[in-house]
C-alpha cells in the first residue's frame, strides 16, 4: 500500500517535466500551425487566442502541482507567416488580457456579493425595527415575521455562493495567470 500512495503522491512526473529545483511544470502541446490557436471569427489588432487553446492552458494548471510554475512550449508542424518572437508577443497580450478581464469579473462579483450582505444587513435591521414596533404575536405579524427572515437570509446565501462558489474558480484563474505563468515558446517542427 505504501507504494501505491507513494506513486500516487508523484504521478505528475509520470506526464509532465517537472523540475523541482525550479518549481517549473514543461509541458508541450502540438499544432498543425499557428491559425489552429487563433479565433479566425474575432478580428483585432492582434490575434486573439481560441477558447480551445486557453482551456488548453487553463487545465493544465489544474493538472499540475500548484507550487509549480507552467513553462508551454507550443510545437507547429508550419509556423507559416509566423515568427517565434511575434507568436511569443501576441500569446503574452493575449494572457495579459485574460488576466484583465477575468480580474474585472472578480471585481464586479465582489461588489455584487457586498451588496447583497448590505441589501440582508437592511432587512435584518427592517426585522429588529418591526419587531420593536409591532409587538403584538398575530398571525399577519407570523407572515410578516416569516417573509423578513426569508429576505433577510437569501441574500447572505447569494452572496456566499456568488464569493465562494462562483468568485474562487475566477481569482484562481487569475492566480494561476499572473502568478504561475512563467513563459511560453513557439517552434516549428523540423521534418527531417
Amino acid at each position: 500500500m505504501g507504494k501505491l500512495v507513494d506513486k500516487y503522491k508523484t504521478i505528475e512526473k509520470d506526464f509532465f517535466d517537472l523540475d523541482d529545483e525550479n518549481h517549473i511544470a514543461e509541458v508541450c502541446f502540438q499544432y498543425d500551425s499557428p491559425e489552429d490557436i487563433f479565433d479566425e471569427a474575432i478580428r483585432t489588432k492582434e490575434p486573439m487566442m481560441n477558447q480551445d487553446f486557453i482551456e488548453r492552458i487553463t487545465n493544465t494548471f489544474d493538472q499540475t502541482p500548484d507550487s509549480y510554475k507552467l513553462n508551454i512550449h507550443v510545437l507547429f508542424d508550419d509556423m507559416g507567416n509566423y515568427d517565434k518572437e511575434t507568436l511569443t508577443e501576441i500569446s503574452r497580450k493575449n494572457i495579459l488580457l485574460l488576466s484583465k478581464l477575468h480580474s474585472e469579473q472578480v471585481k464586479k462579483q465582489n461588489r455584487l456579493a457586498l451588496s447583497l450582505c448590505a441589501l440582508g444587513a437592511f432587512f435584518i435591521v427592517l426585522t429588529i425595527a418591526v419587531n420593536n414596533i409591532w409587538t403584538a404575536y398575530t398571525l399577519p405579524k407570523q407572515i410578516i415575521d416569516f417573509v423578513l427572515d426569508i429576505v433577510s437570509t437569501v441574500p447572505f446565501w447569494s452572496a456566499a455562493d456568488i464569493y465562494f462558489a462562483t468568485g474562487s474558480e475566477k481569482r484562481k484563474l487569475v492566480s494561476n495567470l499572473l502568478h504561475r505563468f512563467h513563459g511560453i515558446s513557439f517552434e516549428e517542427i523540423s521534418h527531417s
